[in-house]
């Protein structure tokens, strides 16, 4: 065997030793974005209520009411994955992810009356969506450079509703409403992913993950990050 062949089999060796080895670490960290179907169905029948609601209320102060809403927007995180490689082809990795939104629907009018006192309304409806999960799986190394896992576990939703709104009527307050409701569920949860060792240390993590559920309780979404590989 030729020197240049020897040297280029050596780098090579040391190539694949220094992206993959037998104990090697992995800790990665990124952006997660969640789907929640319950979220997303409260959200909008929260907004139909509210909107209705303050809208009649144009007559009773006798002014218009403006109305906004934040609309549905999906709940957006953070992850962060651990990896350990028994070999040069499986490891095993843990992951934690949690992402949230809170939207609201707002409504505001306001007269001023000829002696000077004034009727005003103001309402506000917040829905808020949280998704936690926790999930542990093998990886399986394909090459020097990418890797795939499969992970599963646990995931929690919450979603939870708050209305407050007051009335005014010639300066003095005739009403005020104060209300909150929530729902939780736990479910099985579970992601497929891929690492990519793109330079020495640096890794590009990506995956899919989907919380199972019943009715409203079904979630899906992505996550993208950066890792180091020690």
């Amino acid at each position: 065997m030729s020197v240049k062949k020897i040297i280029a089999a050596s780098a090579l060796a040391l190539t694949f030793n220094a992206i993959a080895a037998s104990g090697d670490q992995t800790l990665s960290v990124g952006f997660i974005q969640m789907d929640m179907k319950g979220y997303k169905s409260q959200s909008g029948t929260a907004d139909a209520l509210a909107s209705k609601a303050y809208t009649n209320m144009s007559s009773v102060i006798g002014a218009p009411v403006k109305v906004s809403s934040d609309g549905y927007n999906k709940p957006q995180g953070m992850f962060i994955r651990y990896r350990y490689e028994f070999d040069d082809m499986w490891g095993l990795m843990g992951s934690v992810a949690y992402a949230t939104h809170d939207g609201a629907t707002s409504g505001e009018g306001k007269r001023v009356n000829a002696d000077e006192t004034f009727n005003k309304f103001d309402g506000r409806a917040r829905v808020t969506g949280d998704y936690v999960s926790a999930l542990i799986g093998p990886s399986l190394r394909l090459n020097d450079y990418i890797s795939f896992y499969a992970l599963a576990g646990a995931s929690f939703q919450h979603i939870s509703v708050e209305n407050d709104d007051e009335t005014f009527i010639n300066s003095v307050r005739t009403e005020k409403n104060s209300s909150s409701s929530s729902r939780n569920n736990t479910g099985f949860a579970y992601s497929f992913g891929a690492q990519v060792n793109v330079w020495q240390g640096l890794v590009i993590d990506a995956a899919y993950e989907g919380g199972t559920g019943s009715g409203d309780w079904k979630a899906n979404g992505f996550t993208v990050g950066v890792g180091y590989k020690f």
